[in-house]
């Protein structure tokens, strides 16, 4: 909802779920007082804008995680095997998490070899570095999440080293099917805010004389610190939209 407020001599406009502007065609010089606006340009060309929002909570329908398992030793070989039994290890995890395999990505192996690092020979047993990255796309979003939270499980049962790790991240995609009906809320939400102003103020309001709708835009529904709003299943979309009205007499 949208709420207006007034403050005493010279001033702006403040703070509404909407904030209103008030124009006159290019040269506008308005103020607020104890009783109303008032204006100086002339009366054929007040108008009065006013900004209105709709909200919705969504659920993510798509999940993509991506994490990378790591081997380490001295021979090539051996090492690779390492890496490629991990490999085995983690999709089978995956899959007793309740996801297919056709959502699961097996990515090629990068290698190191530590002796091209000339300023630090390495320990013989940690020449050879190997990694490789998994990754999950699934619109399956709750056993991606499930399993996100038991990596422990694949280090400690199956000796999995899980190196670096990124997401989950969560998508909707659906956005544009709900945009008509966020707009038109918005709307509703700006015209009582003008109403309300109109009441306020001794305004009439008139004819519409622009409209604008912005695009939607996703926030987490827990706000945290440094938390996206992708890295929630749960997300809001939340669109505005601007009205601008004459002010008749």
């Amino acid at each position: 909802m949208a709420t207006f407020s007034r403050s005493e001599g010279p001033g702006v406009a403040a703070g509404f779920l909407g904030s209103i502007l008030v124009a006159g065609g290019i040269a506008v010089a308005g103020w607020f007082i104890a009783g109303g606006i008032s204006y100086t340009a002339p009366r054929d060309t007040r108008t009065a804008s006013f900004i209105g929002a709709a909200e919705r909570e969504i659920v993510a329908d798509f999940a993509v995680w991506s994490f990378a398992l790591t081997a380490t030793g001295a021979e090539l070989a051996a090492t690779q095997a390492r890496l490629d039994a991990s490999s085995d290890a983690a999709v089978s995890f995956l899959l007793s998490q309740g996801l297919d395999e056709a959502e699961i990505i097996i990515g090629p192996f990068v290698a190191r070899d530590a002796l091209d690092d000339l300023s630090a020979p390495p320990e013989p047993a940690r020449r050879y570095q190997l990694r490789r990255l998994i990754t999950v796309r699934s619109a399956n979003v709750e056993s991606v999440a499930e399993a996100s939270l038991q990596t422990d499980i694949l280090a400690r049962d199956i000796g999995v080293l899980i190196g670096d790790a990124d997401g989950p991240h969560y998508t909707f995609g659906e956005l544009s099917a709900m945009r008509a009906e966020l707009v038109r809320e918005a709307y509703e939400n700006a015209r009582e805010t003008a109403d309300r102003f109109a009441i306020e103020n001794d305004a009439r309001i008139g004819e519409i004389q622009s409209a604008q709708a912005g695009r939607i835009q996703v926030y987490a529904r827990q706000a945290a610190p440094g938390a996206a709003a992708s890295s929630q299943i749960l997300q809001r979309a939340r669109l505005e939209t601007e009205i601008t009205y004459r002010l008749n007499d």
